[in-house]
């Protein structure tokens, strides 16, 4: 090959080397800055917040799953170098690369229901259903074990100090970074909630019994702990507390209610969920008659958004009617002067909330919604699905929200409440997003796989790019190797 020949391939790798880049730049203009912190516990840190400071973007194309050998509850952490940690129903906790690689996998002596969380060092922690809590080594070998006495929901949180906060059924732990118990403390009923942190150490944590809820708001005491207020419910509380910048706390229940509290543990607002429509009583109180609902009514329903199943049956009890679907959802029709009010009675709250930078509240409901609740406490918009929202929602940089249903999907929508993409897996999504410093999303499925959806459109398409622009510097050099040879002739 002539020295003329080869300047020009040269200049042809050169020329395509900065088209690949320019692409990348364009394809990283909605990515977050790389000194983005990780995802490394529940909610995205000690405050639950659920805020991260990277940006999604509009595709929400598939760019990797990886398939185990259970479902996947847990919710996904991101150490300081990008891994993905999860747990498996099949007893395994994961790690995984960013290009879905898996690194290793640690065998617990049970199911993995929880979330794991991520040190400063990379060492990861994470307690089983039978109520052994690991610490292991970025590499996946153990550092240490104990065992607490009972099973844990709860996923832990890692305090500025290094100790590792952990609750199991019936109790919350301090635990050091070698392994030691440092205090223990009982909050007097089962705790399915996670801890969140203040920024003076204060420590809230949900629990119940049955058909009864608190918020506990404890202080680190010399050498152990004691309650500082408790905030009871009408029903528990498996919804993990969320704090904004001014302390404010953020729960739910069972009972159905969003709560806010000062941070004396005193109520701002509540706000109810499960209210699905009105209709005007003058119109279709007629229509409510025990047995089949009739078909004026079951339009009403659809016309709402409702599909009612086809063995739906209006029943009278203690005054009040009801719309019965067997193995779904019951609706209570309250009577009002005017109108008919439609509620659904599976209205409890497991969702933990997330707390937006404008202060928009957002939490999931079992009345199929996800809410948009303002600072005073009044609903912004909610977005329906096809099944309960469970998932703890995630609110990006630009207030794009991400959340899972039971319907199968994964959800973004705007600020607004309008839908920007949809995700569809083979199971009921329970398990709560994480996204990395490129705005790719991370979540499981009850089909076993976690997923890694691509969060911008133009980062999909500039992987797409990279073979094209390659194909075309291949091309060219054939090209111009062609012509020089024609030139010799």
């Amino acid at each position: 090959m002539s020295q003329d020949i080869r300047e020009r391939l040269v200049a042809v790798v050169v020329t395509s080397l900065l088209l690949i880049s320019s692409v990348g730049l364009v394809a990283g203009h909605s990515s977050a800055e790389s000194d983005v912190s990780p995802w490394s516990m529940f909610g995205g840190g000690l405050s639950n917040d659920g805020r991260s400071s990277a940006t999604g973007g509009s595709a929400g194309g598939l760019i990797w799953n990886f398939t185990t050998d259970g479902s996947i509850l847990s919710s996904p952490v991101i150490g300081p170098e990008g891994d993905i940690y999860v747990g498996s129903m099949d007893g395994y906790l994961y790690s995984f690369g960013e290009r879905g690689d898996i690194e290793w996998k640690f065998n617990a002596s049970a199911e993995i229901e929880a979330s794991p969380a991520v040190d400063e060092e990379g060492n990861v922690y994470f307690g089983d259903v039978e109520g052994m809590f690991y610490a292991l080594y970025p590499n996946g070998t153990e550092i240490w074990s104990i065992e607490l006495d009972e099973e844990i929901l709860s996923a832990p949180a890692i305090t500025e100090s290094g100790s590792i906060l952990i609750a199991d059924f019936l109790k919350i732990y301090s635990i050091s970074s070698e392994g030691n118990i440092e205090w223990e403390h009982s909050l007097g009923g089962y705790i399915a909630s996670s801890p969140a942190v203040d920024e003076h150490g204060g420590i809230y944590l949900g629990m119940g019994i049955v058909g009864v809820g608190q918020m506990h708001a404890l202080e680190i005491d010399g050498d152990g702990v004691e309650r500082n207020w408790t905030y009871n419910v009408q029903s528990e509380v498996h919804s993990s507390p969320a704090l904004d910048e001014n302390g404010n706390i953020y729960f739910g229940s069972f009972d159905g209610h969003l709560y806010s509290l000062y941070p004396n543990g005193t109520e701002r607002w509540s706000f109810e969920t499960g209210n699905l429509f009105t209709l005007s009583r003058t119109e279709y109180e007629e229509h409510l008659y025990e047995g089949d609902v009739n078909e004026t009514l079951r339009e009403a329903f659809e016309s709402e958004g409702y599909d009612l199943h086809e063995d739906a049956e209006l029943t009278r009890r203690d005054g009040e009617w009801y719309i019965t679907v067997w193995g779904d959802d019951v609706y209570l029709i309250e009577t009002g002067e005017e109108l008919l009010t439609i509620v659904s009675l599976e209205n409890g709250i497991f969702s933990s909330p997330s707390v937006g930078e404008d202060g928009t509240i957002y939490v999931g409901s079992n009345d199929n919604h996800l809410y948009a609740i303002d600072q005073s406490g009044e609903k912004e918009w909610r977005y329906k699905t096809d099944g309960s929202v469970q998932s703890s929602p995630l609110v990006d940089a630009y207030g794009n929200v991400y959340f899972g249903s039971r319907d199968n999907h994964m959800y973004s929508l705007n600020s607004d409440g309008e839908e920007r993409w949809s995700f569809e897996t083979e199971g009921f999504v329970f398990s709560s997003p994480a996204m990395d410093a490129e705005g790719n999303l991370y979540f499981g499925s009850t089909d076993g796989n976690l997923y890694s959806v691509g969060g911008a459109e133009d980062l999909v398409l500039y992987r797409l790019y990279i073979p094209i622009v390659i194909a075309i510097v291949v091309l060219v050099a054939i090209s111009y190797g062609l012509k020089d040879k024609r030139n010799e002739r």
